[in-house]
């Protein structure tokens, strides 16, 4: 076939007809001849009946397939097999190839054509992504219907491949395409865009003139939630606070994994039918322990679980295990102190894989555009029997999937990335190419992919709340659109579905709110009830500071487009609260920072005009910034920060930053951007202070000693010497210095706010037991506290019987 031009178009010449000429001729190079079987063809071009040494009748569907042949290499460069690959195999395998293996189709065959692809897509005067955008869908239809391995399923005349292919080009649904109801409606919207924006716009401005009280949507959005009528939410328990359901459901629904924080730890099983939950793992306490479990996936069959688990003395690493429902046979399956952080995703559906996730514990990557230091990260399969390792995919970006699931089927493995917002792609893992399914300047969250294989359930903001929505997949690629499932679905965090359909979820219940009280003349008891700071963002306030003059208080607020939780950090806002007014002001966040990204501080500036925080920046990646508190504008500290940088906080003069990361305090000379090491631990401090006249500094030099040191350096002095029931959870030490620089303030057994004088060590409660203290800081004129309390909670839900037909 030979394509030449004709006065500018593109004309089509056979300049070879195949088998009937050469039969009597002189075979070419690439044609195959046996005088035993009499296979006569060329190979890469030939039907699965011509390979067959049988009696198959040959009729117009062989030609069909011939043509599907020169399609697919007209769309991607080469044929569905190759012929070097061809020829290297032997007769019979190059018949059963030919006979029963299935072609990939086009669109995933341009995925695996790795350097090749920029060149065939630049002869055919496209980039390589809007090339694999072009083909996906009906062309791929198109071709995979006239490759059918069953001839009676292709098409029955070349004429209705034509029409199919003239169909595609003008935007109507080709019949190789599924004929379902939203497909149509796609294709229809293409065809008659004028018309259909014009009856919108109409529909728009009757609904607005009929009614101001309402919001109107209208039909070409998001549409109607397409969930079964008989669609049933089911409550399943109310988890207690310091339990994190960051575990897997069994495909019975009947047990749930998931983390006892209030075991220091501890994986633990909930049987759903008994209402009973064990313990499989057996720490005690947090000073005992040598390490503590994380996220968990059950087996297929229901009998074990692989779970990741944190080795917490010596070297900070993670390993893969796997353990018995009943807590018997645990396994260390994979164990390399060289990864530093091991997610586990799904077991395969055959129960020899597990699909995880590692982080090399070196950071020796650096982010092109931001500079930032990062480790290599993997998305892999482990084998349950040997712990063998199989790369499917390396990232060179510092962010991970949250989610990744198999297919039912076991051929495909689909999971969620992304950098300023997350898209779902899809690896076929006997070609090992990838393939984005969904591609979207939405935050598209992966969930799971049904038990019938055919849809795949995922979360996305795409409309004014988060909601629920689910595409139809076959063969690796989407069907038709996404299509809304539930319209407003805001804080659920995905566990799994089991076997009937059903899908289970977590909803965190988890409150913060930063409250206001005063004290009485002797400074140890409050005045009177403390009060809630904020009206406007009751339960997601936290981390408060008073301004040098005492006459505001900032806090951080938590605005969630997606939740919080196992689906990324909630979005953050600042607000500056007049402690004489009551009246808050919301300071606007500059766009610098990436959005869905954490937030530590602010801290309040010596000369009370800017704010220190630690954060994530669109271009600067992590580091320390200032923020204006007029104009909330943005200024870089320190860029390209590794993520081991913690807390920050000013010299009382304003011309230092002292910095806490994980292993050490550092002290950053602002005008000459040097920074000098002030002390090293092997634990970490994990908060500290600066005293206001900048002569010392405060710190947890472990887990129960709170220590001084002198601003420059030098060794540090124990303070206060807390033991194991004093001192509480290591995620929840604060400290703070008081105004007269005598005293410190500092939490015990989590719920109680004391204060220690620095020099004498003697010891005072103040106020009464307060649940769920995490924070708190003092009024320059020392008859004021802002605190944060935080409530913990979080609940198991179940969607049953909500897929649509």
């Amino acid at each position: 076939m030979l394509i030449t031009l004709h006065d500018g178009r593109p004309v089509p010449k056979v300049i070879d007809f195949g088998i009937a000429k050469a039969v009597n001729q002189r075979l070419t190079e690439k044609t195959l001849f046996t005088r035993f079987a009499q296979m006569i063809g060329t190979p890469a071009y030939m039907s699965p009946e011509q390979a067959e040494t049988g009696d198959s009748e040959i009729d117009i569907r062989t030609d069909i397939y011939s043509l599907g042949i020169l399609l697919y290499e007209m769309l991607t460069g080469t044929t569905p097999f190759a012929e070097e690959e061809l020829h290297k195999a032997g007769y019979l395998e190059m018949q059963r190839i030919m006979c029963e293996e299935a072609p990939i189709k086009p669109s995933t065959r341009l995925s695996t054509l790795e350097e090749k692809l920029t060149d065939i897509a630049e002869q055919r005067k496209v980039a390589p992504d809007v090339l694999r955008k072009l083909i996906r869908g009906d062309l791929d239809w198109i071709v995979m219907k006239a490759l059918e391995k069953d001839r009676n399923r292709r098409y029955e005349t070349a004429n209705e491949l034509i029409l199919d292919i003239e169909r595609h080009l003008s935007d109507e649904p080709v019949s190789a395409g599924p004929p379902t109801v939203g497909y149509r409606l796609h294709k229809f919207v293409l065809r008659h865009q004028v018309a259909v924006i014009t009856v919108a716009l109409v529909t728009a401005v009757l609904a607005v003139g009929a009614t101001t009280a309402k919001f109107v949507g209208l039909s070409f959005g998001p549409g109607t939630p397409e969930h079964a009528a008989g669609m049933v939410q089911r409550h399943l328990w109310n988890a207690p606070p310091m339990l994190e359901l960051a575990g897997g459901i069994s495909p019975d629904g009947r047990y749930l994994s998931y983390v006892d924080w209030t075991t220091a730890g501890n994986l633990a099983v909930r049987d759903l039918t008994t209402d009973t939950s064990w313990l499989l793992t057996k720490n005690t306490t947090w000073e005992t322990l040598d390490g503590w479990a994380y996220i968990s996936v059950i087996s297929p069959d229901g009998k074990q679980i692989a779970y990741a688990w944190h080795n917490e003395k010596g070297v900070n690493f993670w390993d893969l295990r796997i353990i018995d429902l009943d807590g018997s046979n645990m396994r260390v399956l994979y164990h390399d102190p060289s990864i530093f952080y091991i997610v586990p995703y799904a077991w395969s559906p055959d129960g020899r894989e597990i699909l995880a996730y590692f982080c090399d514990a070196e950071r020796n990557l650096v982010n092109e555009k931001t500079g930032e230091l990062f480790g290599k990260m993997y998305l892999a399969l482990v084998s349950a029997a040997d712990g063998s390792v199989r790369v499917l995919k390396t990232w060179y970006e510092p962010r991970r999937p949250e989610r990744a699931v198999f297919s039912p089927d076991g051929r495909y493995v689909a999971y969620d990335f992304g950098l300023t917002h997350f898209d779902v792609f899809m690896i076929e893992l006997d070609a090992g190419s990838e393939i984005p399914l969904i591609e979207h300047p939405a935050d598209d969250r992966l969930f799971g992919w049904a038990p019938d294989g055919r849809r795949i359930l995922f979360a996305s903001n795409r409309t004014s709340e988060r909601s629920l929505w689910v595409i139809d997949v076959d063969q690796g690629a989407a069907r038709e659109p996404p299509r809304l499932l539930k319209e407003v679905f805001v804080n659920g965090s995905p566990i799994g579905f089991t076997s009937d359909g059903s899908y289970y979820y977590g909803i965190s219940t988890t409150a913060s709110n930063v409250y206001l009280a005063g004290f009485d003349p002797k400074g140890l008891n409050f005045e009177g009830k403390p009060e809630l700071v904020s009206s406007q963002n009751v339960g997601s306030t936290t981390m408060g500071d008073f301004s040098p003059d005492g006459k505001f208080l900032v806090y951080k607020a938590g605005r969630a487009e997606y939740g919080a939780g196992r689906l990324g950090p909630a979005d953050w806002i600042l607000v500056v609260y007049s402690v004489e007014t009551g009246q808050e002001r919301i300071l606007t966040r500059s766009t610098s920072f990436r959005a869905g990204t954490p937030m530590s501080g602010p801290r309040w500036s010596p000369d009370g005009r800017s704010l220190l925080v630690w954060g994530i920046g669109q271009e600067s990646g992590r580091g320390l910034f200032t923020l204006d508190v007029e104009t909330g504008a943005t200024t870089v500290i320190a860029s390209n920060r590794d993520g081991g940088l913690r807390q920050a906080v000013w010299s009382p003069d304003g011309s230092s930053i002292y910095i806490r990361s994980l292993f050490r305090l550092s002290k950053l000379e602002l005008a000459t951007e040097r920074e000098t090491t002030l002390y090293t631990g092997p634990w970490g401090p994990s908060d500290f202070d600066v005293s206001p006249d900048g002569q010392w500094l405060a710190f947890y030099s472990t887990k129960d000693s709170l220590s001084v040191m002198s601003s420059t350096g030098g060794e540090p002095r124990e303070v206060v010497d807390m033991d194991d029931n004093a001192a509480g959870d290591a995620n929840k030490f604060f400290i703070r210095w008081t105004p007269d620089g005598e005293h410190l303030i500092f939490s015990m057994r989590n719920n109680e706010l004391w204060k220690v004088n620095v020099a004498t060590g003697e010891q005072q409660q103040i106020g009464p037991t307060i649940e769920g203290l995490v924070g708190a800081a003092m009024h320059p004129d020392g008859r004021q506290i802002a605190f944060t309390v935080e409530q913990l909670g979080s609940e198991l839900w179940v969607m049953e019987n909500f897929l649509p037909d």
